[in-house]
Order: C-alpha cells, then structure tokens, then sequence
C-alpha cells in the first residue's frame, strides 16, 4: 500500500498520473477515500448485478417468464 500526503490542488493531477486512463470508482466515508478499479469491483449490497452478468457464462436456453403470486393480502396496492 502506497501512503500520498497532498496538497487539493495536486491531488487531480497526481491521480491522473497514477491512474492514467483505468476507470476507477471513488468511495467516500468521513475523511476516508477509497478508489477501486471498475473491473475488479464485486457486486455489493448497494450495486444489484444486472441480468447480463448474473447470466455471464451461462450456456442454457434462458427465457424470461411471468408468474402468479396470488391476490394482494396487505397494503400491497393501494
């Protein structure tokens, strides 16, 4: 892990250099800023998957279907 103390104004051009063209994501908690790369970043509890990568490598005959789940038994449509 690489430690960088900087000064605002420097902090772009120093991430810009480190960084170079990679897509990262930056997180910010309190004082804390994490930055991940986009490609290696797994889903999280705030990120669902999309359809396209819950079925990457899946090789079956996926077809999207509709189901009945019964009348409305609480404030479910109002």
């Amino acid at each position: 892990m690489t430690e960088m103390i900087l000064e605002t104004k420097t902090l772009q051009a120093t991430l810009t250099e480190v960084l170079q063209d990679e897509k990262v994501r930056l997180f910010r908690s309190g004082s804390m800023i994490t930055i991940m790369p986009v490609e290696s970043e797994k889903p999280t509890k705030w990120r669902s998957r999309t359809t396209a990568e819950r079925l990457e490598g899946y090789t079956g005959d996926y077809k999207t279907t509709e189901w009945d789940t019964g009348e409305p038994v609480g404030r479910e449509v109002l």
